[in-house]
């Protein structure tokens, strides 16, 4: 009967026969379709859904006052169905259709396309009445033909959509014959605050943006002149930055990429590839980045993340504003001692441990581990931070015997009165049938219980670790000796 109910089809009949009334009285989810739910999602597939949508107006108006259109339910669905995922020429018809019926309502379009059919879609944005409350467009140019172009057709200027603040574009290899057209769309946004980039398409150096937020996520080859060029062009307005590349470093020449001489706005730094997009404590001083308060440096090998700190005189490079750094990579004692110096205010600290001597950001070879010495190490810097806030992630294979025991030898890093959160994050484990015997051990359960004494006091503590597999028995001595002791912990 449940899943009978939760079928699309048959609710759309059930709800055609009965008044709103009565269908807020089934359950909170008819209570949200037939009065208030102001987040409707259509799937342009399925005509059920847009049977649905029209239904929905019916029953009461403030249904369709904020509709999301997209091809698919999520990211991963797109990926499983192939091409069956993406949208064909009918599918672009029924939207034209919907818009016709819907279009002040459509405030999020999520679409995933063959770049043949993109000049449909541009087509739509040509009419000056289409899309006029739209606010967020993710749009996916996927499996592109090298041999592809842009049809003969008459592509007009678009109208402004003033309410247009986010695009999120994904171009893949290949799709490039219709930049002009990516261009023109991305031209239409005129008061675009938010802009993600995933492929090697850059906008023209004469566009006018005024962004708060900029991602770009490099594929095939870059060009970096023309990103940097980008970057200058935004530094006053930007508040988020994020750099990454897939590209192979060897491909590129980091020496084409600059950073502004200011940023004044820039609140969050995230560089995952600093290989591509060199980056020194120099280049985040308070007066070049006088509000950043975030810094992410990602994939880095020791010796460049020595770069970073270590190099030339930081004690020059200050910024009391950065409260918040997180690190992926080989992450030294020597570093962790450094970073006090130019950020004297830092509170939050993530830490994504890997080994000394993995080499890439994939490690095939489980017997890369790192020792109990370095461990202790680092956790000692860790303690010497005077910390509010403690992220470790564990993502590489790094014995988790060994480093639970490290960490019930360095409970003093947990006795900082300034520290009021950690979390733990295991997502990765050397072998997962060895840590579920580990859990099993009378050695887990005490350093388990001891790590919990020691972070009573703290306001929260998370232990996000899927791979603990806890008998009945020993999950009930846990849930009641948390209980007994009163602490704030969660378990995912």
């Amino acid at each position: 009967m449940e899943e009978a109910l939760s079928n699309r089809l048959i609710l759309l009949q059930i709800l055609g026969n009965i008044s709103p009334k009565v269908a807020r009285l089934v359950c909170h989810s008819w209570n949200n379709i037939a009065l208030h739910d102001d987040r409707l999602v259509i799937n342009l597939k399925s005509k059920s859904d847009i049977q649905l949508a029209n239904l929905c107006r019916r029953l009461s108006p403030s249904l369709a006052r904020n509709i999301t259109l997209r091809n698919c339910r999520n990211e991963l669905t797109c990926v499983k169905e192939g091409v069956n995922g993406q949208l064909n020429i009918t599918d672009i018809k029924n939207l034209s259709c919907f818009i016709t019926l819907f279009n002040q309502y459509v405030q999020k379009l999520d679409m995933t396309l063959n770049p043949t059919l993109f000049p449909a879609l541009y087509k739509l944005f040509q009419t000056r009445e289409n899309f006029i409350n739209l606010k967020y467009l993710d749009v996916h140019i996927c499996r592109g033909e090298k041999n592809s172009e842009i049809p003969n057709d008459e592509y007009l200027p678009l109208a402004p959509r003033k309410k247009l603040s986010t695009i999120k574009f994904r171009i893949d290899k290949n799709c490039d014959a219709y930049r002009e057209l990516y261009q023109g769309l991305l031209n239409c946004a005129v008061n675009l605050l938010n802009l993600r980039l995933v492929g090697n398409w850059l906008p023209d150096q004469g566009t006018q943006l005024n962004l708060k937020s900029l991602e770009y996520v490099g594929l095939g080859k870059l060009d970096l002149a023309k990103l940097s060029n980008l970057v200058f062009q935004v530094a006053h307005s930007l508040q988020y930055l994020h750099l990454y590349s897939e590209v192979d470093t060897r491909k590129v020449d980091p020496q084409k990429f600059k950073l502004p001489a200011t940023m004044p706005n820039l609140i969050k730094l995230s560089n995952i590839h600093p290989n591509i997009f060199p980056i020194q404590i120099q280049h985040v001083m308070s007066n070049r980045m006088k509000n950043l308060r975030t810094i992410q440096l990602k994939d880095l090998s020791g010796d460049l993340l020595l770069n970073v700190f270590c190099s030339g005189n930081i004690s020059n490079a200050i910024n009391p504003c950065v409260s918040t750094l997180s690190l992926n990579g080989i992450v030294l004692p020597e570093v962790l001692a450094k970073v006090r110096v130019p950020f004297p205010n830092l509170r939050n600290l993530e830490l994504i441990l890997m080994p000394r001597n993995a080499v890439s950001r994939v490690v095939q070879d489980n017997s890369f581990k790192m020792n109990k010495a370095e461990l202790n190490a680092v956790m000692g810097a860790i303690g010497s931070l005077n910390l509010r806030r403690i992220t470790i992630m564990l993502c590489y294979p790094l014995k988790c015997r060994g480093f639970f025991k490290t960490l019930s030898n360095n409970l003093g890093v947990f006795e900082n009165a300034c520290l009021e959160y950690f979390e733990l994050e295991m997502s990765c484990y050397d072998n997962g049938s060895l840590m579920d015997d580990f859990c099993e051990t009378e050695d887990f359960k005490e350093i388990l219980f001891q790590l919990l004494l020691t972070l009573k006091r703290l306001k929260k503590v998370k232990f996000d670790c899927p791979n603990f597999k806890f008998t009945l028995q020993f999950a009930e001595q846990l849930f009641r000796f948390i209980f007994c002791h009163g602490i704030n912990v969660e378990f995912c």
